[in-house]
């Protein structure tokens, strides 16, 4: 897997450590505001009920379909990258796609440095306001079932607007992945890795 790169030259893609940058990247992409503030009002509305069932059940519940939708993603996006992959012009994208999304984000961190908080703007507030009233009639329903359903349709939602707002993260990792030459358990096993680092 030798590649030329501007002003890099040749890199041997195989002397990168895959599972180093499996971590890595799948811890970055799990610190993102975009999904952060979902994950503080859960908490905040879960210490209020006070129950230590609904905690488990409404907390259990948000994680575990959060790790199976980001996992869903990152496999429409490997999958897409397996089959276009190697061509020259996807990856001339991709990476013109990663450092336009890390300018984008210097450059909103550089305008938004003296404020008390760093926001999402991916998320309206009027977005963020339904969710969280969502959140809040999942928490007070009575039916077990109907708390399922209704956190599992948050997390998918929120997940999908985190994805929107990083989508260069998993869009560089799973390009890199599929350019190795792996086994189908092999491939999963690093996506899966990613995934629970997320």
């Amino acid at each position: 897997l030798q590649e030329k790169y501007p002003l890099i030259g040749e890199i041997n893609l195989k002397n990168l450590s895959l599972p180093f940058l499996t971590v890595i990247l799948g811890t970055l992409d799990g610190f993102n505001p975009c999904s952060m503030w979902a994950l503080m009002v859960l908490i905040t509305l879960l210490i209020n009920t006070g129950s230590k069932k609904k905690l488990w059940l409404v907390g259990s519940t948000f994680i575990i379909a959060s790790s199976l939708s980001y996992f869903l993603f990152l496999t429409a996006w490997f999958n897409t990258f397996l089959f276009v992959g190697y061509l020259t012009a996807v990856k001339i994208m991709i990476g013109i796609l990663a450092v336009g999304v890390g300018i984008y984000f210097l450059n909103d961190f550089y305008k938004k440095r003296k404020l008390a908080a760093l926001t999402c703007e991916v998320t309206s507030a009027t977005t963020k306001n339904k969710l969280i009233a969502r959140l809040e009639r999942a928490i007070q329903k009575k039916s077990v079932l109907a708390i399922i359903i209704a956190v599992v349709f948050v997390a998918f939602s929120v997940n999908l607007i985190e994805l929107l707002c990083s989508a260069g993260i998993p869009a560089v990792y799973t390009q890199v992945l599929s350019q190795n030459n792996l086994s189908k358990i092999g491939y999963y096993f690093y996506l899966l890795t990613y995934d629970f680092f997320y």
